[in-house]
């Protein structure tokens, strides 16, 4: 039987649309799955004994399975990293998808009129006045940052899909510069 586990419930997740089903109980996660890396959402499966198997447990002999969870920890890291954010002349500033969404707006309009006038609030809600020049420059620079890191992802991803074991899967570094 699958079910998902959401915040230390458990779940039917054979439902016609995808969302949880029925109630199962209540299911307190043990140092061992802590230390393993349980979290919300994920598919478990209950074995005959009751017992709870992860559904990436089961795929352990499995290549293609062991690609894409590698390539899914290449995504998370790259989530990771966008939301941290973005260093700018001594201010972190925010990346993350709406970030990216109202920068590229605020730089579309900028090179629509060739003229930028106001500021942008960093991480810390400090906000930094910029000229037109100093906006394109600041743009520019975070557009870079987003493309390198998200080339840098596509690369590792296509390495990995083209390993042929699960030992080179297993071996992979995902390093990030």
């Amino acid at each position: 039987m699958k079910v998902y586990l959401k915040e230390s419930k458990l779940y039917f997740s054979e439902t016609e649309n995808n969302s949880l089903g029925e109630y199962l109980g209540d299911y307190s996660v043990s140092q061992d799955e802590i230390n393993y890396g349980v979290w919300d959402g994920e598919k478990i499966i209950l074995t005959e004994n009751n017992r709870i198997r992860y559904e990436r447990d089961l795929l352990l002999t499995d290549v293609e399975a062991n690609k894409k969870y590698k390539c899914g920890e290449v995504n998370r890291l790259l989530n990771q990293i966008l939301n941290d954010g973005f260093s700018y002349l001594g201010a972190v500033y925010d990346s993350d998808i709406v970030a990216i969404q109202n920068i590229h707006g605020a730089y579309t309009i900028y090179n629509s009129t060739g003229y930028f006038s106001g500021s942008w609030w960093d991480k810390n809600n400090t906000n930094h006045t910029m000229t037109t020049a100093e906006f394109a420059a600041f743009a520019e620079s975070f557009f870079g940052f987003i493309n390198s890191k998200r080339r840098q992802a596509r690369t590792m991803k296509d390495a990995i899909n083209n390993l042929q074991t699960i030992q080179e899967i297993k071996e992979f570094q995902i390093i990030w510069t």
